[in-house]
């Protein structure tokens, strides 16, 4: 008897339903990092608002997070896109580094008579929130490095 009728029908429809179509871990950590820049975007966008026409570089990461979340998408169900992960990668870790500089930069010139370290403290701008775009990026280039693994 076949496993698809008889007693096992029940069975074989779960597991199929489960396991298909089967996911690599490229594809979930594509799948994380599109949920991921969505969500930076989102807080980039609510963070930025206010200084957007004022300086051109707020404008940064609310270009790149929309974008970076439509490759992302489209890396999930092509393995032809999870080969530049390594593209989107180096430019979001490039984003997420310079938003970075430019955040403490601009909260240690502003300190007055605060040390360095309780002006990063008590800092209007968050500090390390634009590395989170870096630390996005480097799970892309893992990305490209299991489609690379995978082919080998």
């Amino acid at each position: 008897m076949s496993p698809i009728h008889g007693k096992n029908r029940h069975a074989a429809f779960r597991q199929s339903w489960l396991t298909y179509p089967p996911l690599r871990w490229g594809q979930w950590i594509a799948l994380y990092c599109a949920l991921s820049f969505a969500m930076l975007g989102v807080d980039a966008a609510m963070n930025h608002h206010d200084e957007i026409f004022e300086n051109a570089l707020s404008w940064t990461p609310l270009i790149f997070a929309p974008l970076a979340v439509i490759y992302c998408i489209t890396a999930i169900f092509s393995a032809r896109w999870r080969q530049w992960a390594w593209t989107v990668g180096l430019i979001g870790i490039a984003v997420g580094s310079a938003g970075t500089i430019f955040h403490n930069l601009a909260t240690i010139s502003h300190r007055g008579q605060d040390t360095v370290w309780v002006a990063l403290l008590e800092a209007s701008r968050p500090v390390l929130a634009p590395a989170s775009f870096a630390a996005t990026a480097v799970l892309l280039l893992l990305v490209a490095w299991a489609e690379r693994w995978r082919k080998q």
